[in-house]
């Protein structure tokens, strides 16, 4: 068992030491917003500008971990759970797998699983433990400790997240963030794989995002939503029609439709640059984020997909598979689902709807009516909230109005869709609806 071979202890901190931290990272946030202030705000208080403003403050808090710990375990063990299902049936990865494996000598993804969980078990009420030199955990232990400065560019937010635990001297291990620690259970371990294959040019990346994201964890999310409510459609069930030139229409990556609403999904795992985020340039990030989720060199992405999705959909191009569908009368919920936390600050939903503004007003007046805002949906939400989430339009249109709504405080005013319902829909509340496990790990 797990007290029997690891030795923990509480560690008292140093109250002076930790206020003069505090006061280190108040002054950099304060000087970093009094230039940002003076150069984009004085004399020019526009929507836009206040958008840019909000977003700089949330990359100052975006890396201070608000989710509630069990959402955190949750999420990333259902995560892992079914990535492990899903990569046993990709032969082609096998190689790759079984290499990394190898780094901690351990045979199975189940094992590792077993060596994270011994630490998070740990990490819930205790900030240091050792551990036998003979165990078998050691050599990931020593990995995920290792914080060696081997680069120029050389940052420790970005070592402690890699590396969550500190081994000193006397050869115990002290555990720097417990969120961190969380992360490795999927999170981690996935950007962790993915530089171990680009070191060996595997297609792990690819694969995974196309495959494992974009259909298997999406599709598996939505089921635990919705079940077998409603229409719904994924892009291979779409496909599957015997329709002359399908290939060459674009589509969805989900379409569900209840009466006359229509969700549009559209599931990326695009990731705002570290570096960018690391330094708080919010301009780089800005750029970073339009290119990924709006449009790069002409081409569509995330945004502009939707609303083609909408424009076919209007045109009755999507009346092959859904044949019931009365177009006049749909009403439109563009959706784009992300693996990325940084995109559940503030900004990043107001920032996408600034950007279609121009798109819309391209669009025919009634069907510009019949369109809501963008919603970034993170996809921990969908695992987390799950059948909570079923009256999606509802919870949709509550979150538009609120952060409408001038009675509002302007955090409020800019708040993600993912704070919106955790702090005012289900009030972090921790009830997790154990029957959808099953739609989410079939």
């Amino acid at each position: 068992m797990l007290k029997k071979k690891i030795r923990i202890e509480k560690v008292s901190h140093n109250p002076e030491s930790l206020f003069k931290l505090y006061l280190i990272v108040n002054d950099e946030i304060a000087n970093r917003l009094e230039v940002f202030t003076k150069k984009y705000l004085v004399g020019n208080l526009s929507m836009s500008n206040e958008i840019r403003l909000h977003l700089h403050l949330g990359l100052n808090q975006y890396l201070i971990n608000t989710d509630l710990a069990n959402k955190k375990l949750w999420v990333e063990a259902l995560k892992f759970v079914q990535f492990e299902k899903w990569i046993n049936t990709k032969p082609e990865l096998e190689n790759t797998l079984t290499r990394y494996l190898e780094k901690f000598n351990v045979k199975t993804l189940y094992e590792l699983f077993t060596l994270i969980f011994r630490i998070g078990q740990v990490a819930i009420s205790h900030h240091k433990f050792s551990i036998d030199e003979q165990e078998k955990g050691i050599t990931f232990f020593n990995y995920i400790s290792n914080h060696n400065i081997n680069s120029s560019e050389w940052n420790e937010l970005s070592e402690i997240m890699k590396n969550p635990l500190y081994r000193m001297n006397n050869g115990e291990y002290l555990i720097i963030d417990f969120y961190f620690v969380l992360n490795k259970f999927f999170t981690g371990m996935y950007h962790d794989l993915l530089n171990f294959s680009n070191s060996e040019n595997s297609n792990f990346h690819q694969v995974y995002s196309s495959d494992f994201i974009e259909k298997y964890l999406l599709g598996n999310a939505i089921n635990s939503v919705f079940g077998n409510k409603y229409i719904q459609f994924n892009e291979d069930k779409m496909k599957s029609y015997k329709v002359k030139n399908i290939n060459n229409l674009a589509l969805p990556d989900y379409y569900i439709r209840n009466g006359n609403k229509v969700f549009l999904f559209e599931c990326k795992n695009s990731l705002i640059s570290l570096i960018a985020k690391l330094d708080s340039k919010f301009e780089k990030v800005e750029t970073d984020f339009k290119n990924k989720f709006y449009e790069s060199e002409n081409k569509n992405k995330a945004a502009k997909q939707l609303l083609n999705f909408i424009n076919l959909s209007n045109e009755g191009k999507y009346s092959f598979f859904d044949t019931c569908a009365k177009n006049n009368n749909l009403i439109y919920y563009p959706i784009i689902i992300t693996t990325d936390d940084t995109l559940t600050s503030l900004s990043f939903n107001n920032l996408i709807n600034e950007y279609v503004i121009k798109d819309l007003n391209k669009i025919d007046g009634k069907l510009k009516k019949r369109i809501k805002p963008i919603t970034i949906i993170h996809i921990n939400d969908l695992l987390y909230r799950t059948t909570s989430l079923k009256r999606l339009d509802v919870l949709i249109d509550a979150y538009h109005k609120h952060f409408d709504s001038s009675k509002n405080l302007y955090f409020d005013r800019f708040i993600s869709f993912t704070d919106y319902i955790e702090i005012f829909v289900f009030k972090r509340k921790k009830a997790i609806d154990h029957k959808s496990l099953e739609n989410i790990i079939h």
